[in-house]
């Protein structure tokens, strides 16, 4: 601990300010230790959420004409297509702001690259790795 709790308790305080300075020597006892165990895990176990993202990305396949654009709040505010066989795919935010309704959209698996086929003819290319 870091009061000694029979020093508190000996101090004739009003009730409230015991309780107060009981859970504050809680809490200064045992956030230190927490933290150390945070900070250990997180540099013993470092994750790269990039690549995770990136290799989860390249599994995925997806083509169709989109039908609806839309922010699924429902599904963490994922930024959603819809395709015109009533499929759905969740998509990064720079890849969405580049598709509209009616355009066509092709990603392959095993593929970071993204063809969207605009309405007006045009090619744009997306790479996920950009």
């Amino acid at each position: 601990m870091f009061f000694d709790e029979n020093k508190i308790r000996n101090l004739n305080l009003e009730p409230w300010m015991e309780i107060a300075l009981l859970f504050l020597n809680k809490v200064l006892t045992y956030i230190p230790i927490l933290l150390f165990f945070f900070i250990i895990y997180t540099f013993v176990f470092p994750k790269d959420y990039d690549k995770m993202n990136r290799d989860n990305f390249a599994k995925r396949k997806f083509s169709g004409k989109v039908i609806k654009c839309f922010i699924d709040y429902q599904n963490h505010a994922a930024p959603t297509i819809v395709f015109s066989n009533n499929s759905k795919e969740g998509i990064i935010s720079k890849l969405f702001s580049e598709i509209n309704i009616n355009d066509s959209v092709v990603k392959k698996e095993g593929q970071l690259v993204v063809s969207i086929y605009k309405v007006n003819g045009q090619l744009v290319v997306f790479d996920y790795r950009k």
